[in-house]
């Protein structure tokens, strides 16, 4: 997933794996630090915050499993003006 220069936020529905890569920012799990360019562990549960990406504007965040989140139009893109945020919502198949 990308994160562009923003702040990103999404809840842990179930335990799974993460990294983040890309450029320097602050990365928390659960309201604790955590490094980038290293596996972490989430909780259910647990929020993962991405936070002040500065010498840079982009970030990127692997998920070992799925994301799920809201459609619009077909996209589950999070824009600045729709802000969608992940969630376990499923939506039947088109």
């Amino acid at each position: 997933m990308e994160i562009t220069a923003l702040d990103f936020r999404m809840k842990a529905q179930s335990d799974i794996l993460i990294a983040v890569t890309g450029a320097p920012l602050t990365l928390t799990v659960g309201g604790r630090p955590c490094s980038q360019w290293e596996p972490v562990s989430v909780r259910a549960g647990e929020t993962v915050a991405v936070r002040g990406i500065n010498r840079g504007l982009r970030a990127y965040l692997a998920v070992h499993g799925s994301v799920e989140a809201p459609t619009l139009l077909g996209s589950c893109a999070r824009t600045p003006l729709w802000a969608s945020a992940c969630s376990s919502r499923k939506e039947p198949p088109s």
